[in-house]
């Protein structure tokens, strides 16, 4: 159940890594049949649905800077 918790707690604070970590409860749970079924799942989920939301919050972020970019015609004052 420590680990099932812990995998909760880092899917929501860095869900790149809580994903591996509730796999692994997962597969820890349905061998010895601990508790924490429904834990593990939910750090799954959660770890999935950050991991997308921080990735297209990274994209739309980088087409917006590349687009005021483009259209203020570059940085006045800045040369390459």
């Amino acid at each position: 159940m420590t680990r099932t918790s812990l995998s909760l707690i880092v899917a929501v604070v860095l869900p790149p890594a809580g994903i591996p970590l509730a796999v692994k409860s997962l597969r820890r749970i349905e061998r010895t049949g601990e508790r924490g079924r429904g834990l593990a799942r939910a750090a799954l989920v959660i770890g999935f649905v950050l991991t997308v939301i921080y990735v297209l919050a990274f994209q739309a972020t980088a087409a917006f800077v590349g687009y005021s970019y483009w259209f203020l015609g570059g940085i006045p004052g800045l040369t390459w």
